[in-house]
């Protein structure tokens, strides 16, 4: 894979810890099977996490690009930064906190029950019937938590990066691509 297809893998599964889909089953696939109507369009409960949710948090902070939206979470959520560091041996908290995320803020919150885990959780025999309706409050609400999220998923990320790339490690040809300033 090389060095860079490392970085992206590894970017790409601290981010996929703090999506609370991901770390849920529900016997549902992490709500792929569930149906829904929300504006922007979704066409299920995970598409609406991993993307609607996203793009009405963009537009209630007013920022237009990704590398906007980034910058106005770690500026609203600067004091949690220190609390939300990259922890080795903590992984499982992490997701085990993404997973309650889930259960009572998704599941709880639209009345989908929430289903035991199942040796057979590959199936969608346990989605509810018909579309469940993601309107303007649940959106905001919603929006709010996936900003928490993508925070803390950010200030987790940078203090792994940094563990890794130490600034004052003196070896500049390990930096991250496109980092010309330490990750602190």
């Amino acid at each position: 894979m090389g060095a860079a297809g490392d970085l992206a893998f590894l970017i790409h599964m601290v981010g996929d810890i703090h999506q609370p889909l991901h770390t849920a089953t529900n016997a549902d696939l992490g709500g792929n099977c569930i149906v829904v109507e929300s504006r922007p369009r979704a066409r299920n409960l995970h598409a609406a996490w991993d993307t609607a949710i996203v793009d009405t948090l963009e537009d209630s902070v007013d920022a237009g690009s990704p590398a906007t939206t980034a910058h106005k979470l770690e500026q609203m959520y600067a004091g949690q930064k220190g609390a939300d560091s990259w922890k080795p041996g903590e992984t499982d908290d992490i997701a085990w906190e993404s997973n309650q995320i889930a259960h009572s803020q998704i599941y709880e919150a639209l009345g989908i029950p929430v289903e035991p885990c199942q040796p057979d959780v590959h199936s969608c025999t346990q989605a509810p019937n018909g579309p469940i309706d993601l309107d303007g409050s649940y959106m905001s609400k919603a929006a709010t938590i996936a900003g928490q999220q993508l925070a803390k998923a950010g200030f987790r990320l940078a203090s792994l990066l940094n563990t890794i790339w130490p600034s004052g490690s003196g070896n500049t040809n390990c930096a991250p691509p496109g980092s010309a300033v330490p990750l602190r």
